[in-house]
């Protein structure tokens, strides 16, 4: 539900302060239910991606961890790649790329990463 009225206010600057309570009530109840171990993967990624543009990577980096635990053949492997390859742990995201690859081979995205960083281009 808080999802849903988040994406009806998303962009309406005269919400702003609508929207503040309700990415913070989200991120309450991720939190809540990442917390327990029977968390559902998709709540993982989510917290992960929210940790993660917050600038907290160590926490996001255990929720990915946690979320691949549980669901290893996750297309969520590509954003924990590019984290580790954002940190400089290029060869553990080349790792993670291969395995996302074997699963997917379909991920152009994650195709093009591998690329990058087998050539040494870290962008």
């Amino acid at each position: 539900m808080t999802n849903r009225l988040l994406k009806a206010v998303e962009g309406k600057d005269q919400h702003a302060a609508l929207r503040a309570t309700l990415e913070e009530s989200r991120y309450e109840l991720l939190v809540a239910a990442c917390a327990r171990a029977s968390a559902e993967p998709g709540n993982l990624a989510s917290l992960a991606r929210i940790e993660r543009q917050a600038g907290k990577t160590d926490q996001a980096r255990d929720l990915y961890r946690r979320l691949l635990g549980k669901d290893p053949v996750s297309r969520e492997r590509y954003s924990y790649a590019r984290l580790l390859a954002d940190e400089g742990s290029i060869r553990d995201a080349r790792r993670e790329l291969r395995d996302l690859l074997t699963y997917h081979p379909d991920h152009t995205a994650a195709q093009r990463l591998l690329t990058q960083l087998e050539s040494g281009d870290q962008r």
